[in-house]
This record gives structure tokens, C-alpha cells and sequence, in this order.
């Protein structure tokens, strides 16, 4: 095969590929099976090597091809629907800060309000805020809140981002982050606790 693709141009090497792998299906098949971790980690290595070319090749044909793009997802989805959602479902759990990240993102975006940040600006961002509550303290699972809301015309940059619990973060709405610690410092002095109100002595000792 590697002696015929050497002396012919694309178009009949692409023919000759599709012909030997029909006839190679099983034996195929089979070899990607044995050697299904080995392939798995060379694949991994070549992207890591190549990933803003492989992404940048990746941008052009779905801009160049927008609607080929959307039939080809369409169909798929139709096709095997099952096992996309479970595929997502499991990523999903297996990385639920990505997963919050994302939707983040997507939420961001529609107010287009400018400034981002990337997962990696985030989780350092959390750690710094000792991974808890900036409001009552509470450790746990951590959502994205914006110090100026994102409704109010607040940015997504780093800079506006805040670990929030999600009780917190609901009862702020679209309050800032200082227009809702003075709301708890007149109706719940015990739900404050977190980095937001360590400044202002005169919570402290409470």
C-alpha cells in the first residue's frame, strides 16, 4: 500500500485506501483492538505536538464549510443520538468544572459584554480564594459568579469572577458582590463568612 500511494496522486490513493480497508476490515479491526492503548497515547502525543495547527485546519474547513458542517452533525445525531448523549453525560461528570466553564462561556457570550478567561485563569482563581464560598465561607461545589453581573454589564474577564456556593449565588441575582455582602450584614449576620466580608472590620469577631 505504502509503494502505491508513493507513485499515484491523491485522488487515487484515497480510492485505493477506501478499497483496502473494505477488504482489511476485520484484520483492522482487530489490530486496532490489540494495540488500542499504543494508538490511543501516539494520538494523544500528535496532538499535543500539533494543536494550533490541527485547530487552525479545523477552523478553516468549518468556516469554509459551514453547511456541510451542520448536515454532517445533524445526521450523526440522528444516527447515534444514545450514544452522544451518553458520551456527553459521562464528560460531563467526569469534568464538571469544564462543564461549568463552557455553559459559562455560552451565557457570557450572548450578553457580549467583552473580557474572558480561560480554566485554567479559573481554577487558579478559586485557589486563591481558598476554594470556598466568597460570601458565607461555605466550602463545597463552587459556581462562577460575577462581581458586577454580567446583566448589569459586567465583563467575564478573570478579574470579575468569584467562587460563589449556589445558594449564594442565587440569593445575589443581580446584585455586585458589595451591594449583596451589605444586604446579608443587615439581614443575616451568621451567613457571613467568606473572603468578601474579611475587610470590613467591623464583621469580624461576629
Amino acid at each position: 500500500m505504502k509503494q502505491y500511494t508513493s507513485t499515484h496522486p491523491p485522488r487515487d490513493r484515497k480510492a485505493y485506501k477506501k478499497a483496502y480497508d473494505q477488504a482489511h476490515r476485520a484484520e483492522n479491526a482487530a489490530y486496532r483492538i490489540s494495540k488500542g492503548e499504543e494508538l490511543k497515547a501516539k494520538k494523544r502525543a500528535y496532538y499535543a505536538a500539533n494543536r494550533e495547527r490541527i485547530l487552525a485546519n479545523v477552523k478553516k474547513r468549518s468556516d469554509a464549510n459551514p453547511d456541510k458542517i451542520l448536515d454532517y452533525q445533524a445526521a450523526y445525531y440522528e444516527k447515534n443520538s444514545e450514544k452522544v448523549k451518553r458520551t456527553v453525560k459521562a464528560y460531563r461528570k467526569a469534568n464538571p468544572l469544564k462543564k461549568m466553564h463552557l455553559e459559562n462561556k455560552r451565557r457570557a457570550r450572548k450578553f457580549n459584554n467583552g473580557g474572558s478567561h480561560t480554566l485554567d485563569e479559573l481554577i487558579e482563581k478559586f485557589n486563591q480564594l481558598g476554594n470556598v464560598c466568597f460570601y458565607c465561607g461555605n466550602p463545597g461545589k463552587m459556581t462562577i459568579d460575577h462581581d458586577i453581573p454580567l446583566s448589569r454589564g459586567g465583563t467575564d474577564g478573570i478579574d470579575n469572577i468569584l467562587p460563589a456556593c449556589s445558594r449564594c449565588n442565587s440569593k445575589k441575582k443581580d446584585k455586585t458582590a458589595d451591594e449583596y455582602i451589605q444586604k446579608l450584614s443587615r439581614t443575616n449576620h451568621a451567613a457571613i463568612g467568606g473572603v468578601g466580608w474579611k475587610p470590613q472590620q467591623k464583621y469580624e469577631g461576629r
